[in-house]
């Protein structure tokens, strides 16, 4: 024992403990300083990368301003009136004063204050405006009546003079953080350059001087200065408690346990629980560790509970409704809500069973699951659902909204997960609405490659703060009996499909939430859009007239008149396969241009759509018109049978294209127009061979004797001083020109009746034919 006390004499626990104090104050002074280190360096990199971005950034506005500028200056000079004027002698443009002061007045305005037009020997030819010392002295030069500086005939100068403090105020607008200086470089145009085919003669004296205000800089230098003052502080605070630490759990207790064996205490009135902490929570982590694993089985029987009474409220409340008011010979509508609800209890029951029984194992078997569907119709019967259900609400409106994009959309998904993602996002707008008053869309539409559907609510809204914690498990803010799992569970099965949503919300305004899938190729089943042969017959074949409606509303969208097909209607199918089998080999009509649009079900009668089908041997030109499609027995049989769907839900949105037959386009045409572009949009049609164009119709009309009379003849309704081009082509119907077309944007509407005019088109030739 006086060995042992001998050795603890020599320990001396006051030095131990000044050194790993200074031991850790140096560790934490090497890290401080490494941090400002690393805080100086990049404080010097940004600036010089700052300094760079600014200077490009300055000559970037400078170019766009310099490119708008000269985008008016080339139309300027580009104009009609401008190179008539410049090419005229001095007597004829005198008369072209007024013409040339009008179109300078166009371009007069804003920073431009003036123009002058100089000869090749510095006379001036015009002015117009003030003049200042701030402009620009051009050289404009000609090859075929378009600027051209390199291989064009010099024909003047032109001076534009420039309001500086203008010119200032229109970079501002371009870069709000612009301001004027005095020593800084000054930009400008250099002499000798070349833009938008114009000479710069003389730039030196259009000199702007601004610089860009730095505040990105400056506001992350002072955050990073802050920063590092709070590192320190926090470096400061956790030394203080390194210290007390050390304190109470190294020193302390080592001295105590010290002087009890130095001392040969034999008291038991000492208390080593310092020494027993260690121990003591390793024990108690291990029973931690046991007890959450016993937890985390409990959570997840809960979590399954908890969401299948989530999950089925709703079809059970919309199946007990239906059934109790329609029992027996429900209408079409009604038999899909019916069955739709039906199979939905049905998965959720089967999803119920399968959890219940893989209790034990990562619950991943979703991913297993997915499928690919039509978005459209999953969308469509669920709001019918959710109809139902808060039909005793009157005044809450539930809404489909399929945009032009929408049809047609497919995605891998699983489809019980996912109507129970939209159900319960439904619900909740329902839930938002105070005074139960309000309305719900449910739109879907095609954005950047994905399609999106977003739910949207006039309710009572969320703070925006509040958005990110409404999507975490057990959230949830103004619902007195909320759990927290709508959200959440969307949130992540969605995630684990490998798609997202997002929420927007305002408050006392409304909340979107929009969800995004990846766009899935539709099946080989699904008829993208109807293709209609010109000259055709197309059959529609339905016992609703309802439908019959709906398709002869779409049809006179491109059928006008009936010009380009013949359509016949039959409400009873009986009636159609007798018409069908009255047509013979010998038939005037063309059975390969006949198209058949056939229901599946027909009330009291024993074929369906398919029978009839393939009895009649038509499967190659028909389409079939279902509400089975979401059946996978039904569309697997039809895709075996190689019969084409289209489901009855979409028939307002599927596309309809009318196949035109082919024409022989004429090689030689005559066009009578007084503006020359359009005669030279004319000439990029690589259709026509030659185009005999004339801007005066006089001209023409002394000439037709040399043209052939079954040349087409394209003339423009309005000629120029008053001219009307319908009155001359009369006159050249008469000589014997019978195929004459009006160009005009007129409506055709204000024309009257001319015999002698074939048709009244647009004034684009890709229209013409």
């Amino acid at each position: 024992m006086a060995k042992n006390k001998n050795k603890f004499e020599k320990l001396n626990l006051k030095r131990l403990k000044i050194r790993l104090n200074f031991f850790s104050f140096l560790l934490i002074i090497i890290f401080y300083f490494f941090i400002i280190s690393i805080f100086l360096v990049f404080v010097i990199k940004s600036s010089a990368e700052n300094k760079n971005l600014i200077l490009d950034k300055k000559n970037h506005i400078f170019n766009l301003y310099v490119s708008e500028i000269f985008k008016n200056i080339s139309l300027l000079a580009n104009s009609t009136e401008f190179i008539d004027y410049v090419r005229s002698g001095n007597l004829s443009r005198s008369n072209l004063n007024t013409q040339i002061l009008n179109t300078f007045s166009h371009y007069l305005g804003k920073e431009i204050i003036g123009f002058s037009i100089n000869d090749l020997n510095s006379v001036e030819m015009l002015f117009i405006g003030k003049k200042s010392n701030t402009k620009l002295k051009l050289t404009v030069c000609y090859l075929n009546d378009k600027t051209d500086y390199e291989y064009g005939r010099c024909s003047a100068n032109l001076i534009i003079y420039f309001n500086k403090f203008l010119i200032f105020e229109k970079i501002k607008k371009i870069e709000p953080a612009v301001e004027e200086c005095i020593n800084c470089s000054p930009f400008y145009l250099k002499n000798g350059s070349i833009i938008d085919n114009l000479y710069v003669k003389e730039g030196d004296n259009f000199q702007i001087k601004y610089t860009i205000t730095n505040n990105i800089f400056l506001s992350t230098t002072n955050f990073l200065f802050v920063s590092v003052l709070i590192i320190l502080l926090l470096i400061l605070f956790i030394f203080l408690i390194n210290h007390w630490i050390l304190n109470s759990y190294i020193f302390n207790p080592i001295k105590n346990l010290h002087e009890f064996i130095k001392n040969d205490s034999k008291k038991y009135n000492f208390k080593l629980s310092e020494i027993d902490e260690i121990s003591s929570t390793i024990i108690k982590y291990k029973n931690f560790e046991l007890l959450k694993f016993e937890v985390s089985k409990q959570l997840e029987i809960s979590k399954i509970a908890v969401q299948v009474a989530h999950d089925i409220k709703s079809p059970i409340l919309a199946l007990n409704m239906f059934f109790e008011k329609e029992k027996i010979f429900l209408p079409e509508e009604s038999r899909i809500i019916i069955r739709n609800s039906i199979q939905r209890i049905q998965d959720i029951a089967n999803n119920l069973i399968f959890k219940h029984q893989e209790s034990n194992k990562k619950n991943n078997d979703r991913l297993n699951n997915l499928s690919t569907h039509l978005v459209s119709s999953i969308i469509h019967s669920l709001v019918s659902e959710k109809r139902i259900q808060f039909r005793n609400l009157i005044d809450i409106n539930i809404e489909e909204k399929f945009l032009h994009n929408s049809y047609g959309l497919f995605a891998s998904i699983q489809i019980n997960e996912f109507k129970t993602i939209l159900s319960n996002l439904i619900n909740n707008s329902v839930e938002s609405f105070d005074e139960k008053k309000g309305n719900i869309y449910v739109t879907l539409n095609e954005s950047d490659g994905k399609i999106c559907i977003s739910i949207e609510d006039n309710g009572k809204g969320i703070k925006s703060d509040l958005i990110p914690k409404i999507v975490e498990k057990g959230e949830s803010f103004g619902k007195p009996n909320g759990n927290g799992l709508g959200l959440y569970h969307a949130k992540e099965t969605l995630k684990s499909w490998g798609t997202f949503l997002e929420i927007e919300s305002e408050l006392m305004k409304g909340t979107k939430i929009s969800i995004y899938l990846d766009k899935k190729p539709p099946p080989s089943w699904f008829v993208s859009e109807i293709e209609i042969q010109q000259d055709s017959i197309l059959i529609i074949v339905d016992d609703d007239i309802s439908i019959h409606n709906i398709w002869s509303e779409r049809l006179k969208e491109i059928n006008v008149s009936n010009n380009f097909f013949e359509v016949i209607h039959f409400t009873d199918p009986n009636l159609f396969i007798e018409w069908k089998n009255k047509l013979t080999e010998n038939s005037s009509i063309n059975k390969n241009k006949m198209y058949y649009l056939c229901d599946y079900e027909f009330i009291n009668h024993p074929l369906n759509g398919i029978q009839i089908i393939e009895n009649l041997g038509i499967k190659d030109s028909s389409i079939l018109i279902t509400s089975h499609f979401e059946d996978y027995n039904f569309t697997e049989s039809c895709n075996l049978k190689k019969i084409k769907l289209i489901p009855k839900s979409l028939v307002h949105f599927v596309p309809i294209k009318i196949k035109l037959k082919e024409i022989n386009i004429p090689k030689n045409i005559i066009l009578i127009d007084d503006e020359e572009f359009i005669y030279n949009i004319w000439k990029l049609d690589k259709r026509f061979n030659n185009i005999y164009y004339f801007n005066d119709p006089y001209l023409f009309l002394s000439k037709m004797s040399h043209f052939e009379k079954s040349l087409p003849i394209f003339i423009d309704s309005c000629l120029g001083n008053n001219i009307k081009g319908e009155e001359l082509a009369k006159e050249m119907y008469h000589y014997g020109f019978k195929e004459i077309y009006l160009n005009t944007n007129y409506p055709k509407e204000i024309f009257q009746e001319m015999y002698w005019i074939k048709k009244i088109i647009n004034k684009d030739s890709s229209n013409y034919f």
